[in-house]
């Protein structure tokens, strides 16, 4: 296990983020201006700070990476580090500034990064480990997608994988009747949309991902996806995978910020994953509930009214959005009816998304 980045490392001053940024503040109202999420534990004092330890993946035994420390690291691995060290704080910075949240995991954010990681291309992931900590791998420079760097580059993908983690300390512990509904695509395409929905808007991207290393040409651009509707030929077809599905669920997204503004939408689809996803998963075997889609729908909804008020244009944008994209089923008043009560929640579960 590779010791902590110290600070007379290549990383001095930027594996954590400022004093500045781990104070927690007392939002505004919802429906104000700020579009922030009001937090019941907003006075709890200092945000815990984040720290990553740093690991070079370039090994391979038998087709798979074995993580050194990095000082035993190439300088590419050097490099890689700290151009992610630079992308992970400000990313890190613009969740608790936004969100009054330490972290990915609201306990501090302690990563394992591990960069240069040549087994796995221009891929990358975020994981976590049963003692909480999180683990983010980052691939290298890939042609065959286009990449001319390392992920490592990229701060929409960097941000797209820590958002995952936020997913996961969400939904961790979910009960023994939701858990297979997490292992479907249509959960698997939330996943992948609320990371990029989160991450694009809150880096103001013009909704596009991978772009930085890819000369300007993205690896997914939500305000243009090869899906574009929840339709039954597109239910029915099994061949189309999490990460194009997604395109659907973050149309709808780009669409409501176009009534309403990004801040505003992303505020409200913060608010679902941290406050209603997991309750509104716990209503997934009730009839027309609509599985993981059906939930995600209801939980934006939600998290409208928190932010932009009930019956604001903010709520209205979001039902627009999700009826332009054929699941406007799910953001209607019926519907929100239907699974208004909260039951308890169970414990939290650990869970690992890749790019």
């Amino acid at each position: 296990m590779s010791p902590m980045i110290q600070p007379s490392s290549v990383l001095d001053g930027i594996q954590s983020p400022s004093a500045r940024s781990r104070k927690r503040r007392v939002p505004p109202e919802p429906g104000s201006a700020g579009h922030r999420i009001p937090r019941d534990d907003s006075a709890r004092g200092p945000l815990p700070k984040m720290r990553i330890t740093w690991k070079d993946g370039s090994q391979n035994i038998m087709g798979m990476p074995v993580a050194q420390p990095l000082t035993k690291g190439s300088a590419q691995a050097r490099d890689d580090a700290a151009e992610a060290a630079r992308h992970l704080q400000r990313i890190d910075s613009l969740v608790r500034d936004r969100w009054n949240r330490a972290g990915w995991n609201d306990r501090g954010g302690d990563l394992t990064v591990i960069v240069n990681m040549k087994g796995m291309g221009g891929n990358a992931y975020f994981g976590e480990h049963p003692n909480g900590a999180g683990e983010m791998g980052i691939g290298v420079r890939d042609a065959a997608i286009g990449f001319k760097k390392s992920p490592a580059y990229s701060p929409s993908i960097l941000m797209h994988e820590y958002v995952h983690g936020i997913v996961g300390t969400e939904l961790r512990g979910m009960p023994k009747h939701v858990q297979p509904y997490l292992n479907q695509r249509e959960h698997n395409a939330v996943n992948e949309s609320i990371a990029d929905v989160l991450a694009l808007g809150l880096l103001d991207t013009k909704w596009r991902i991978g772009h930085e290393i890819r000369d300007g040409a993205p690896l997914r651009d939500l305000a243009d996806p090869s899906v574009a509707r929840w339709i039954p030929s597109v239910r029915k077809d099994a061949g189309l995978e999490e990460h194009t599905l997604s395109g659907v669920v973050s149309r709808a997204a780009v669409i409501a910020a176009e009534s309403a503004g990004t801040m505003g939408v992303v505020d409200a689809w913060y608010a679902g994953i941290d406050k209603h996803y997991r309750n509104e998963l716990l209503h997934v075997k009730a009839p027309f509930a609509g599985r993981a889609l059906g939930a995600w729908v209801r939980a934006t909804m939600r998290g409208a009214a928190d932010v932009g008020g009930a019956g604001s244009a903010l709520v209205e944008s979001m039902r627009s959005g999700w009826e332009a994209v054929g699941l406007g089923r799910y953001a209607s008043e019926a519907q929100l009816g239907r699974t208004a009560e909260k039951p308890t929640a169970g414990k939290k579960q650990n869970v690992s998304r890749r790019t």
